[in-house]
């Protein structure tokens, strides 16, 4: 029995109900919708939900339907008929004598608290410093605000820095080596040509001033 229905039941008039499971007679009960049932009461839980059988039905129109069982529900329910021979004091003086014997069951409420676990410095999809760095397979991002290694780049410096396929972005700002150039600056290097400077490189070879657009010469 749990508490909560051991305490409905010794501070509520459930107990008498209880009581009216050892009656031999038949008891009548009388519902809100003006319907009754009259039988032999074999079950009553802490809700005043009573189970009864052999019962007799009566519809507000006066007709009756005998029933085997049937069951009442508490919030139904509008008056129970106490048989005179029961002593309702009595009654609900055995009845408590009887839930305060009964061993209190309920269940525990102790719940367990899992570890939390925090990701390691290096390799892998972690972010060591800086605000918003992300590192998406395998890459290393260490400072700046907003810096992106997709491929395996690294990224050291400098803040909204991209190093897409493999490449090494270490320096300015919003700098850009997308196919395994190295870009130290704050220009573009786009197909694995070496930046050093502040100018445009489009193809291989080095380019220090100015812009070498077919690896120094055109033919």
């Amino acid at each position: 029995m749990a508490g909560r229905e051991k305490s409905l039941m010794q501070k509520t008039l459930v107990c008498l109900i209880q009581s009216l499971v050892n009656v031999e007679g038949k008891v009548r009960i009388d519902f809100r919708d003006d319907t009754s049932v009259t039988g032999k009461v074999i079950a009553v839980d802490a809700y005043m939900n009573v189970e009864m059988e052999d019962c007799t039905y009566e519809a507000p129109t006066g007709q009756t339907i005998e029933i085997k069982k049937h069951m009442c529900q508490g919030k139904y329910i509008r008056y129970v008929h106490i048989p005179d021979e029961v002593d309702p004091i009595a009654a609900i003086e055995d009845r408590l004598q009887i839930l305060a014997q009964a061993p209190p069951k309920g269940r525990g409420r102790g719940r367990g608290r899992g570890g939390r676990g925090r990701g390691g410095r290096g390799g892998g999809h972690f972010s060591r410093g800086g605000g918003g760095g992300s590192s998406r397979y395998g890459g290393d991002s260490r400072g700046g605000g907003g810096g992106s290694s997709r491929y395996g780049g690294d990224y050291r410096s400098g803040s909204a820095g991209s190093s897409r396929y493999g490449g090494d972005h270490r320096g300015g700002s919003g700098g850009s080596s997308r196919y395994g150039g190295d870009h130290r600056s704050g220009s573009s290097s786009r197909y694995g040509g070496d930046h050093h400077s502040g100018s445009s490189y489009h193809s291989g070879g080095s380019y220090a001033g100015s812009s070498s657009r077919y690896d120094r010469s055109r033919y």
